[in-house]
């Protein structure tokens, strides 16, 4: 079974490497890689050529975006939707003895250990989201975007897999999140994104993970339970920026060229 590094290695870096070569702009294969996406005539991508614009920079590998600051100031309002985060081992995990008796005071509801985080978030949104935040109330860190590009029309997160165990990955602190799409809330909120902004997964054809991918795209109220600081308009608004998922294999039929790495 792969793990996340060997998808990185056989699947998203020679990839991406090998249409930057075709194309450092990307004009000729951004707009129809989105094309490919499970839900891109239901999203009603433009039609008109040119739309996406060219590359800012290169794709960006393994970028750390930071987690939504509304959505941790909900996680620190509503402390019985949380958990105790487990180790392998299955017991508590123990942080450093100042930030682990916050944290379980924010559990036990103390309302002066909640107003405290508030207000630091509250500081911090003046600030703008950091994914470099450790601060004692940041129950969500940052999330690792496996290949970002930057457009000039558009923003778009790959979430790259193969045939690890699940797409379903949850949450620590807060277990509805799932990581997909807890990535898309992340890129919601990222400072100096394109106004146009999607994620999309790229799988491996005839796995376990294909077969979630394709239940997730069309599930809106799984989705829904990830970003629970939303209202119901302002959720259904997002999952319009949800593209779903392509394969590799129609990447590499798509693309003269594309080749993968022997295991």
């Amino acid at each position: 079974m792969a793990t996340v590094n060997e998808t990185a290695r056989t699947r998203v870096r020679p990839v991406f490497k090998q249409l930057t070569a075709q194309d450092p702009s990307g004009v000729a294969w951004l707009e129809p890689l989105l094309a490919l996406s499970s839900r891109a005539a239901e999203l009603e991508l433009p039609s008109e050529a040119g739309w996406a614009g060219p590359l800012q920079k290169p794709p960006s590998l393994e970028l750390p975006v930071p987690a939504p600051l509304d959505f941790l100031e909900h996680l620190v309002k509503n402390p019985r939707k949380l958990r105790w985060p487990r180790d392998a081992d299955g017991e508590q995990r123990v942080y450093r003895s100042a930030i682990h008796q916050r944290r379980k005071a924010l559990l036990a509801a103390n309302v002066p250990a909640q107003q405290e985080a508030i207000r630091d978030i509250r500081k911090q949104q003046q600030k703008g989201p950091d994914p470099a935040m450790k601060d004692w109330w940041v129950l969500e860190g940052a999330a690792e975007i496996d290949c970002a590009l930057f457009a000039e029309g558009v923003t778009v997160f790959i979430e790259g897999k193969r045939d690890e165990k699940t797409l379903k990955v949850h949450g620590n602190w807060y277990e509805r999140r799932i990581q997909l799409y807890r990535k898309l809330d992340c890129l919601r909120t990222l400072p100096g994104r394109a106004e146009r902004f999607y994620v999309l997964a790229l799988v491996e054809t005839g796995t376990p993970i294909e077969v979630e991918a394709r239940a997730m795209s069309r599930d809106f109220q799984f989705a829904r339970a990830s970003w629970p600081q939303l209202e119901t308009e302002d959720a259904a608004e997002l999952w319009t920026h949800f593209l779903g998922y392509a394969t590799w294999q129609q990447v590499a039929e798509r693309f003269a060229g594309i080749e993968f790495p022997k295991d």
